[in-house]
């Protein structure tokens, strides 16, 4: 199966992030992103998560440098 691809803005990005939230039923969920780096943080089913990315990190790795759609 082809890997689904995300393209456009943030607010495409946001969107995504709110209807996987609403899937998970995850009611709070905090993010943020600069022109550097990027994280997600969220409570599910009693356990906290952080997902977080940064360019630091994909150039040690050589990936892409967008960071939210990585994460």
């Amino acid at each position: 199966m082809a890997k689904k691809k995300y393209s456009g803005g943030f607010e495409e990005y946001e969107s995504k992030l709110r209807r996987v939230m609403e899937r998970f039923s995850v009611n709070q969920f905090n993010y943020d992103w600069n022109r550097s780096d990027c994280f997600i943080e969220f409570t599910y089913h009693g356990q906290f998560y952080r997902f977080e990315h940064s360019l630091d990190k994909a150039a040690a790795h050589k990936q892409n440098i967008n960071c939210v759609r990585q994460v």
